[in-house]
């Protein structure tokens, strides 16, 4: 899957919300609850899931890895390439190098479809991390207790990688220093619905103000 010509960008007159915060912070029901509200939403999670579906994706992860990493059905086992990966730090960077242009690709090809008035949020854990946060018109980072999120974890069942995936993400404090907007998610599903909610009117406004911009601009360009 090549990633040539597309080019990290916000959209023109949509609005693009890079959603990120610690593991189990409650970042997926976020993304859930802006769906609701009527924005378009891409889980780079889910995406990673179904590049490690296609042949040619498993094929290069079988040479670099082995069998090993695969189940008795021939999929991709992401507990054991996690587990595999994260023991050796020069694996674990060749796999993001091979992965995150990947999904980059498919973040900018989303941005490009933007309809005008429309909202995309797109739910991307190491949003920071990878130092793509330019590509977005707002960020917002969703946090909460360490130890909440690692019961959090256990409840949903992957209790067993919360640690190794919570010490090789930022911290918590800086992500709320990068992050347009930061929230502690520990007053429960009401109190989550109503942030999201004025997130949301915040992005269809910007994206008014962007649509009248354009609108300017093509006023300018008549009166020359």
């Amino acid at each position: 899957m090549g990633t040539s010509g597309l080019k990290p960008t916000r959209s023109a007159t949509g609005v693009s919300i890079g959603l990120t915060g610690g593991v189990a912070s409650g970042k997926s029901t976020s993304l859930a609850m802006f769906a609701e509200l009527g924005a378009q939403t891409f889980s780079a999670d889910q995406c990673v899931h179904e590049l490690y579906e296609m042949p040619e994706v498993k094929t290069v992860l079988h040479a670099r890895f082995g069998a090993s990493v695969f189940d008795e059905r021939g999929d991709v086992d992401r507990r054991a390439l996690a587990q595999l990966v994260f023991q050796d730090e020069a694996e674990l960077r060749w796999l993001e190098a091979f992965i995150h242009p990947r999904v980059e690709h498919e973040i900018c090809k989303l941005l490009a479809e933007c309809a005008p008035g429309s909202v995309v949020v797109f739910e991307v854990p190491l949003l920071f991390d990878v130092s793509m946060e330019t590509m977005f018109d707002l960020t917002v980072t969703i946090e909460a207790a360490r130890g909440e999120r690692e019961r959090r974890a256990t409840v949903s069942n992957s209790g067993a990688e919360f640690a190794d995936f919570d010490v090789r993400q930022l911290k918590s404090e800086e992500r709320v220093a990068k992050a347009d907007v930061a929230y502690v998610n520990d007053q429960g599903f009401d109190e989550l619905r109503r942030f999201i909610g004025g997130v949301h009117r915040r992005a269809l406004a910007l994206a008014e103000q962007k649509i009248q911009w354009m609108l300017s601009q093509g006023e300018d360009e008549c009166d020359e």
